[in-house]
């Protein structure tokens, strides 16, 4: 399932590149290697394709991924309206650990390139959150 997904985030973010000019893949494949589950692996792959891509085509290939992956990557995708601190809560409150470690290394990955201020804050805030929360 892991090439598959690759495969997919590959596609889904083709073109794409964060605020330092690096393609967005990257960030998926850094998210991915911080990770040891396959399963988990595979949800870092796919992390941000609902929030990123439109492509139809795509989306409907990620809805037929098996159902713990599709699960993780639906609930790691912030809702229309939802503030960032009721997404992280909605993720610890699910219980499912693949979600809550892929979103760890997300931040993780995240933090390692903001500058110091008010998005860098909010990650780390909301990676101890996670931390203390989210393991067990």
């Amino acid at each position: 399932m892991n090439d598959a997904a690759k495969d997919l985030a590959h596609r889904a973010h083709a073109g794409q590149t964060r605020k330092n000019g690096e393609p967005y893949f990257n960030h998926a494949e850094r998210v991915m290697q911080q990770l040891d589950d396959p399963t988990a692996q595979a949800v870092a792959y796919l992390h941000d394709v609902l929030e990123d891509c439109e492509d139809p085509m795509i989306l409907e290939e990620l809805n037929r991924c098996p159902e713990p992956i599709l699960t993780a990557v639906k609930l790691l995708t912030c809702a229309p309206g939802e503030t960032y601190f009721d997404f992280i809560h909605r993720v610890l409150a699910s219980g499912k650990q693949t979600a809550i470690a892929v979103k760890m290394a997300d931040l993780k990955d995240n933090l390692r390139d903001l500058e110091e201020g008010h998005q860098k804050d909010k990650y780390r805030f909301a990676l101890e959150l996670l931390e203390r929360r989210g393991v067990g």
